[in-house]
């Protein structure tokens, strides 16, 4: 939780345009979160984000 708090400390310092982004990062980060706990089979197992990386 420390960790979270010094990074959120960070984010506040942040202009205010690059905290929009990062906002609407999280906000779409957030949205997967809930789609995948909804239809946890519209994720992807490790072996096939595996090989996503690899391409």
């Amino acid at each position: 939780m420390a960790r979270f708090i010094e990074l959120e400390a960070q984010a506040f310092q942040l202009p205010e345009a690059q905290r929009a982004i990062f906002d609407e990062e999280i906000a779409e980060a957030m949205q997967r979160d809930a789609e995948l706990d909804h239809d946890p089979s519209a994720g992807m197992t490790l072996e096939e984000f595996k090989t996503a990386l690899a391409r």
